[in-house]
């Protein structure tokens, strides 16, 4: 009973600090003296990546959470490789339909024509999306330091990845 105590707070910990850290993101963009242009067009970059991927992310962690407690230990490893496949392959699903409907996507989505940074974005939405399946199998295999180290290096990451260019000067 004590252990799933600690690996729920270790879960609380890391959708707290997934908050935190886009809040700050947030306000040392607006301090660091970028443009609000491109501050939007950060903000519209992760907009059209929650768009085109957050429907098929919960629905899939959502199956995924129910039916790994369902399995035998073998049973499980092959579900974790089989979604680990299934995200990495929608993921590059999606990059190929933004890639090739880019356009029209960007015209609806954003109802603009261009967006800075776009390819990178690409390469970052095929790298990240299946990422999103780490914090949930720390989760269910009730790893809690694990999850708390995942958390504080992703995240710190992330922010360094963000904010340190900005305040260096390459926008």
């Amino acid at each position: 009973m004590n252990l799933k105590l600690t690996i729920n707070k270790a879960f609380q910990f890391f959708h707290i600090i997934r908050q935190i850290v886009l809040i700050a993101t947030a306000v040392l963009l607006t301090k660091s003296g970028v443009s609000q242009a491109e501050i939007g067009n950060y903000e519209m970059l992760f907009f059209l990546l929650f768009a085109v991927s957050f429907f098929w992310i919960n629905g899939s962690v959502q199956g995924f959470l129910t039916k790994y407690p369902q399995l035998n230990s073998i049973q499980q490893k092959q579900l974790i490789f089989q979604f680990f496949v299934c995200f990495s392959v929608l993921s590059l699903g999606v990059v190929l339909l933004l890639l090739i409907g880019k356009s029209s996507i960007l015209q609806l989505l954003t109802n603009r024509s261009e967006i800075a940074h776009y390819q990178i974005f690409l390469i970052f939405i095929f790298f990240n999306l299946p990422t999103y399946l780490v914090e949930n199998i720390y989760l269910l295999k009730e790893r809690s330091k694990a999850l708390i180290a995942f958390t504080l290096f992703s995240f710190l990451l992330q922010l360094v990845a963000i904010i340190l260019p900005v305040w260096l000067g390459y926008g």
